[in-house]
This record gives structure tokens, sequence and C-alpha cells, in this order.
């Protein structure tokens, strides 16, 4: 990702979380890599393949035990990203599972039924929520640009 990319990530994410109502949150483990790919060039809602190898780990700690699991931000992205694309009768909604899965409950949760268009707060929402916010452009950025 170039330095102009950086940029224009850092425009999105308040840009983003300006459009979302108030009491909704943007759940950064998804919606980071998801913008990412955009601004690589892929269509939207696509993951872009992780570049570079990093010691850092998302530690959700989302359980109501105490216990905590260390996964790879492309792991957590590609994660969501599965069990958001099963079908509703297929997703796991067991209590059990909910209580311990972070993934699984994010999705759960996330879903709004009897609906056909997700809302932007949704991780399911998050493609439409960033080809919005790409349709504004940042001046400053802009007027840096060499011409075609």
């Amino acid at each position: 990702m170039s330095t102009r990319d950086a940029f224009e990530l850092i425009d999105i994410i308040p840009t983003s979380i300006a459009i979302l109502e108030r009491q909704h949150t943007l759940h950064a483990e998804y919606f980071l890599p998801l913008a990412i790919g955009l601004l690589k060039g892929l269509p939207a809602g696509k993951l872009p393949e992780p570049q570079n190898e990093t010691s850092w780990v998302y530690v959700p700690n989302w359980s109501y035990a105490n216990d905590a699991t260390e996964i790879s931000f492309a792991d957590i992205a590609a994660a969501i990203q599965k069990a958001a694309s099963l079908p509703d009768d297929r997703q796991q909604t067991d209590r059990a599972q909910l209580r311990s899965d972070y993934v699984a409950r994010l999705v759960y949760q996330s879903r709004v039924h009897q609906t056909e268009e997700q809302p932007f707060w949704t991780i399911y929402g998050y493609p439409r929520l960033l080809g919005t916010v790409a349709r504004f452009t940042n001046p400053q950025l802009d007027s840096h640009r060499p011409a075609d």
C-alpha cells in the first residue's frame, strides 16, 4: 500500500464512522481489509491477499468466559467473510457456539433479518458503505495527483 493509499484509508475511516448511526460501531478487523482491497482496485467486498507476515495478532475476547485466542488479522477477516457468506439457515446459531465463538456471534448479531438491503452498520453493509464513501474525495489529496 502506498503512502497516498494510507492517507486515503485514514480519510475513509472517519467518513465511514460519520455515516453510521451513532449507536453502531465499525468492526475494524473486517472493515479495514475491505477498505484496503477497495484502494487496491478490488471489487467491493473482496479481501486483498496479505502481502507481509506480521507478528501482530487480533485478540477477540468476546466470550462470557475469560478466555482469549490470538488470530492473525488476515485470518479473522477471512473467517468473518466465510461465516457471513453462509445462508441464514447454515449460520451457527447454537447458543453455546455464540457464547464462545467471536466470529459466529459477530456474524449472527450483525445480520438484520426481514430486509433485502443490509444497513451500512452491519458487516454485510460494509461493501456498500465503502462504495458510498469512495465517491467522496479529499481535495488536498486530489490536488497533488498527477494529470492523466
